[in-house]
């Protein structure tokens, strides 16, 4: 329509122009006076022009970009993630060498013997009841010093060579060192390895002092001091009996967004389901005792989490021996094991926890266990929901800018044709909703559309057996806008389109599922009468 006028405005540029030329020719002008006397023409076309083209999905729902907070099945169906690290421990919190300190005091008389040998038991102390096999150093320096004042007052030094027995450095080589009254020995054990072979925790420093110098014996016998240390000590591994160790796991909490979302209503889940991962490389066996299990709503009301696989200690494996290092437990919390139906019903916002462990719960003596630097036992939580159920609302929407340029400026009526079709197996309403965005940038509502006309539109046709839709519905409706709803048109500079699903149908609904290629599309046109006066002056 609108080339149709386009032709007639060219079609009267065309007379006036062959007029013109005619009158140029001629030089006979008295056509011009006739003109004035004609009567401006009135033209009413009927045009037709798209306003809205809108298809929208799950997207316009929830943010699909965020892939930690959405996975797609193989079968493409939705499902949301709310996940969250509830727990890790380090090795060094769990288990720790401190530093070891200890001395002893030999007798020497060098008026009657100069050379001396002796052997050591170092005794290694940890925390608790730990019976290791051995020790392999990150960090740590093995300190030995001797004072004996009154021998060396009286002229004599005291020189001394030891080797430690199963003590080998970063080369494999039995660590020996020497040292004297003036200069202790300090050796790096940075990479060396301690076994201990009679699982006792206790290590053995073979000594050989020997007394030199010209002095005069008159104090003999002599007491010689010797000091042992081990300090700043990091181990790369330990191997042997830990003891049986309980630590606290703490309270920590894991958010459910959808339950804040404005945009959806009551919503039932047919499959929730929460699965817990540990990763432990502890080469130890753990158990998770659950105190406390629970989740809260928005009224901050607490929902318990209850069910037959909380009621016994989760028993969490750990890797054999180095150098296997990793080993993953996992167990999940579902509607046959646990109460999560009634606990989703609730529309939580959050869930929480209360749980202890300990590790080597059988507490045998004889059990080998290891522990690296880096060793640490993780536990996630990650709460899966499937868009598997029932939906009081889901509320999708798409905001689109119009542009109404082509639209006359009187109008005699206005006709919206609206055309909807559901790719969802869930009933549907569509609203379209006039807004104004102002010179501060505020949108400001102005009408809604199609008020007094069926909305609703039924699901699409679902495919029984493999429970997907099978063709979209197509509905088309048309409504005549009053002179107000033309106006706010015409002021509007954007429109929202509105997509509400529903899949309550009191009790007796069936549940549907949502896949990520479901949509749901909407056209709206425009067919108008308008008034087109042409003027002859």
């Amino acid at each position: 329509m609108q080339q149709h006028l386009l032709q007639r405005a060219n079609w009267l540029a065309g007379l006036m122009l062959i007029l013109a030329v005619f009158g140029l020719k001629s030089c006979d002008h008295s056509y011009i006076e006739g003109l004035d006397d004609l009567e401006d023409y009135n033209y009413s076309p009927v045009v037709a022009i798209p306003l809205v083209d809108s298809e929208m999905s799950i997207e316009d729902l929830f943010d699909l970009e965020e892939e930690e907070n959405v996975e797609i099945d193989q079968e493409d169906l939705i499902k949301l993630i709310y996940s969250g690290q509830i727990f890790s421990i380090p090795a060094k919190d769990l288990f720790h060498v401190p530093d070891q300190q200890q001395s002893f005091t030999e007798t020497v008389d060098p008026s009657t013997k100069s050379s001396y040998s002796f052997d050591k038991v170092f005794l290694v102390a940890f925390d608790n009841d730990e019976i290791l096999t051995s020790i392999t150093f990150m960090e740590g320096l093995l300190n030995i010093s001797t004072t004996a004042d009154q021998l060396r007052d009286d002229g004599y030094q005291l020189e001394v060579n030891y080797e430690i027995q199963n003590f080998y450095n970063d080369q494999g080589v039995p660590i020996t060192d020497a040292f004297d009254l003036d200069n202790p020995s300090s050796v790096d054990l940075s990479g060396s390895t301690l076994n201990f072979d009679n699982e006792a925790n206790f290590f053995l420093i073979e000594y050989s002092a020997v007394i030199t110098g010209d002095g005069s014996p008159d104090n003999a016998p002599y007491d010689v001091t010797f000091n042992q240390s081990i300090t700043g000590i990091e181990y790369e591994l330990l191997q042997g009996y830990i003891d049986q160790i309980s630590f606290p796991v703490g309270n920590t909490s894991v958010g459910i967004g959808i339950f804040s979302n404005s945009n959806l209503g009551n919503i039932y889940f047919e499959n929730p389901y929460i699965e817990l991962t540990a990763r432990n490389s502890f080469g130890a066996e753990i158990d998770l005792n659950v105190d406390n299990f629970f989740a809260k709503d928005s009224a901050d009301q607490t929902i318990p989490i209850h069910g037959s696989i909380l009621e016994d200690p989760w028993r969490i494996e750990g890797p054999a021996a180095p150098p296997d290092d990793l080993l993953v437990n996992e167990v999940t919390l579902n509607r046959d094991n646990t109460n999560i139906i009634e606990v989703m019903e609730g529309a939580p916002q959050e869930i929480y926890y209360e749980v202890n462990g300990t590790i080597n719960p059988e507490g045998i003596p004889q059990t080998i266990n290891f522990i690296k630097h880096d060793s640490d036992l993780i536990i996630d939580m990650k709460v899966n929901l499937p868009l598997w159920g029932r939906v009081e609302v889901f509320e999708m929407q798409d905001t689109l800018e119009l542009s109404l340029d082509d639209i006359p400026d009187e109008i005699e009526w206005l006709e919206l044709k609206l055309e909807m079709t559901n790719g969802f197996p869930i009933n549907s309403e569509v609203e379209a909703v006039l807004i104004n965005k102002n010179e501060q940038g505020q949108y400001e509502v102005l009408d809604t559309l199609f008020k007094d006309n069926p909305k609703l539109i039924e699901a699409a046709t679902v495919d029984p057996i493999t429970d997907k839709v099978e063709e979209p519905r197509v509905k088309t409706t048309l409504e005549l806008l009053s002179e107000n709803q033309i106006e706010s048109l015409k002021q509007a500079t954007d429109i929202i389109i509105i997509g509400k699903l529903n899949t309550f149908d009191h009790e007796s609904s069936s549940s549907v599922k949502i896949l990520d290629s479901y949509r749901m599309g909407v056209k709206i046109g425009a067919r108008i009468k308008g008034n087109v006066n042409v003027e002859f002056e």
